[in-house]
């Protein structure tokens, strides 16, 4: 998984002359992309729920979910849906390494003299490889650098990106649909707390009876620009 910090010249927004003791200034740093990579090697179909002769779920009759296949316990449960069989969306946990800010020269020169930080934007790309099923909602999280799991403690959801029919299109591009408390979560952490954080997304795929199985993979990226502001102190 590829983690990119980037710091183009052209990104930087200065609020006033380097000049004084006390500067304001103000910088748009871009993080990203932050790339995720879905693939459907480890979802488990059961053989009674595969139609191998046209590779899709096989419509298993039920009145009840005891009369339905399961998983393992780790995976998602197989219920009686319109009296056939349909298993619950595959969810996937995937992180980043961790991102830090300090890491543009100039967030690194205000240093403690940080007073706001605001996400502005945040946007995604998806390339499918294969798989022809929608996939989504994915929730896109964040959490402190040593969460090392999507379910680690401090890990607060950030936004969502919707549901995608890879099966029209296979590559996609768009905003995150971004949660308020979320974010202003996250600013005040990196305000006050560390500069340091780590990303996650949450993607979900859905298999239903007659959908093709799933199979291949999808390519994710997260870019987004954060709006840092504070104090040069010379």
């Amino acid at each position: 998984m590829r983690n990119v910090f980037s710091y183009a010249a052209g990104s930087l927004l200065v609020s006033a002359f380097l000049w004084g003791c006390n500067t304001p200034i103000g910088v748009d740093v871009p993080i990203g992309p932050l790339d995720y990579t879905v693939s459907t090697a480890s979802l488990t179909i059961p053989d009674l729920l595969r139609d191998p002769a046209t590779m899709t779920l096989r419509r298993v009759p039920c009145s009840s979910d005891s009369m339905c296949p399961q998983l393992g316990p780790t995976d998602p449960a197989i219920r009686c849906v319109a009296m056939a069989c349909d298993p619950d969306p595959f969810s996937f946990g995937l992180a980043t390494d961790p991102v830090d800010l300090n890491a543009n020269s100039v967030v690194a020169r205000i240093g403690d003299h940080i007073t706001r930080i605001e996400i502005r934007a945040v946007q995604y790309s998806v390339m499918a490889n294969g798989l022809q099923l929608p996939l989504g909602p994915t929730d896109l999280l964040w959490g402190p650098a040593t969460a090392a799991t999507i379910d680690a403690p401090g890990v607060t959801a950030l936004g969502t990106i919707p549901v995608l029919d890879l099966a029209a299109s296979p590559s996609a591009n768009g905003d995150v649909e971004l949660d308020p408390a979320g974010v202003a979560d996250l600013s005040n952490y990196l305000v006050n707390t560390a500069r340091q954080i780590r990303y996650f997304v949450r993607p979900r795929i859905d298999v239903g009876p007659g959908t093709p199985l799933p199979s291949g993979n999808v390519q994710l990226s997260v870019r987004m620009t954060v709006h840092v502001e504070g104090q040069l102190v010379r």
